[in-house]
């Protein structure tokens, strides 16, 4: 309340220049948070391009067609691998397990350098492109598998710890997680295709496990064939 004697004080609407003040910093944190996740994105696409084409070079071109090739001192060497020590310790016939897992190996490790590459370049429409990295997903997933699997029976079989294939595995399991989790496919049908494949994947190691548990052989049984392996 004035009293009669009191000047009229008059204070400036100052309700414009802060909803502007307030809209500006709105704008500012937008556009840092918008930076912010493409260079997140632009840096976890360029790492799974990397890695990506790694896998497909090492596992797909090399070691799938390895697995698959009728000659070659690698194949000779395969062939014995499969049929005389990771056949009979995981529980499957050599020549079957060899020819599965290196088509596997193969069609994964092509998908996977096609797909990042592809989608890098921006070559699919968004219908394959959505499609494409839905399927590099699974094929990261599959090759993560092998490349465990593959590490496990190492250790078990030649006690060493840190085996190429384990590396390979760790190498796929960081390739697709950030696939999931930075460059994933967009639509709906692409991700539970995804979901659905990769759950697969999943099913059938653990499959090969209760296989490996009631039909494997123990490691020291395959202990002689390996060292006769390992000295070719």
């Amino acid at each position: 309340r004035r009293l009669p004697w009191q000047p009229i004080v008059t204070r400036p609407d100052c309700s414009n220049g802060g909803n502007r003040s307030s809209s500006s910093s709105n704008t500012s944190k937008s556009s840092v948070t918008i930076t912010a996740m493409f260079t997140a994105f632009v840096i976890a696409e360029g790492l799974t391009i990397l890695l990506g084409t790694v896998l497909g070079l090492v596992q797909g071109c090399f070691g799938g067609f390895a697995k698959l090739a009728p000659c070659g001192m690698m194949s000779v060497k395969m062939s014995k691998g499969f049929n005389q020590v990771y056949g009979p310790f995981l529980g499957f016939p050599g020549t079957f397990l060899r020819i599965i897992i290196g088509l596997g190996e193969t069609s994964a490790g092509i998908c996977i350098i096609l797909g990042v590459w592809g989608d890098a370049l921006d070559i699919f429409d968004e219908e394959l492109r959505n499609l494409v990295r839905a399927l590099c997903i699974v094929a990261g997933s599959a090759l993560m598998v092998v490349g465990f699997v593959a590490g496990m029976m190492h250790y078990y079989v030649d006690g060493t710890p840190c085996s190429p294939p384990a590396v390979l595995g760790c190498i796929a399991s960081i390739f697709t997680l950030a696939r999931i989790f930075a460059v994933e496919p967009r639509t709906a049908d692409s991700q539970r295709l995804a979901t659905c494949l990769t759950s697969l994947v999943m099913v059938m190691a653990i499959v090969a496990m209760i296989v490996n548990h009631f039909f494997g052989q123990h490691e020291s049984l395959v202990r002689e064939a390996n060292a006769e392996l390992n000295a070719l």
